[in-house]
């Protein structure tokens, strides 16, 4: 290197954009091993089969033939961003993104896997990478309290590539009956049997019912001649008492 007057390494990509890095006008010197080390930067270069040379020319105009060094494959093209939903939402509303199954799923085309974050997409939130399957993925979070979640998934290639982020936010909501206290209370007559004329007009009350998110509430009356009845309490309009904010229905 002691009389080089360029050191010339070159890129050349079956892709297209070959590349030139001289050492010498870069201002490289040689290490301890009398090795020329240079940490280029391949923006530039088209993804492809990659090969290398370097040729050298001395301040005499002496030029070496060309010296090929390492070959690889260069890809540093992320994939496209997956899809991200709930698999799938079980809700009263398929679309309003509560669920009592957080399960999440999406598609990941060119995708060897999926990074999963809860939260913003960050090391620290990654929670799971899952391998995508037939352009699919799944991910089944464990161990979730009732609430709001935002979840954030990127698709990675076999090169490592990671992908921009699809975000979800949805509302689990895994216990029907909040205050624990729901219960069911059937007016009869003393004796604890309801005769022909009675069972026309059944006065039923429900109270500790989560009525604000309810879907249904349903009351069943089973016997043990058969034929039993069932009522929708939801679908048969009935509201809270303005008082007790119990349901009262004549069954």
């Amino acid at each position: 290197f002691a009389d080089a007057a360029s050191i010339v390494v070159t890129f050349a990509s079956t892709g297209g954009g070959d590349l030139t890095f001289e050492l010498v006008g870069l201002g490289v010197t040689p290490d301890a091993s009398g090795n020329l080390v240079y940490a280029a930067d391949l923006a530039g270069l088209a993804d492809g089969a990659i090969t290398t040379s370097v040729q050298v020319s001395d301040d005499a105009g002496n030029v070496t033939a060309p010296v090929a060094g390492t070959s690889f494959t260069l890809d540093a093209t992320a994939p496209g961003a997956p899809t991200l939903g709930l698999d799938p939402d079980p809700g009263a509303d398929g679309t309003d993104l509560l669920t009592n199954d957080p399960t999440l799923t999406g598609t990941a085309p060119g995708a060897v896997s999926v990074n999963i974050y809860q939260g913003a997409v960050v090391a620290g939130n990654l929670v799971a990478t899952v391998d995508v399957v037939g352009g699919v993925w799944t991910y089944a979070p464990d161990g979730l309290g009732d609430g709001a979640y935002t979840y954030n998934a990127t698709s990675l290639d076999a090169a490592g590539n990671e992908s921009g982020a699809a975000a979800l936010t949805f509302t689990l909501d895994t216990t029907a009956d909040v205050g624990g206290d729901l219960a069911l209370a059937v007016a009869a007559t003393g004796d604890g049997v309801i005769n022909a004329d009675e069972s026309g007009a059944v006065t039923l009350t429900v109270s500790g019912a989560d009525f604000a998110d309810a879907d249904s509430i349903v009351v069943t009356f089973a016997s043990t001649g058969g034929g039993d009845l069932t009522f929708d309490l939801i679908a048969l309009g009935v509201t809270p008492d303005a008082t007790t904010g119990n349901l009262v229905y004549d069954a």
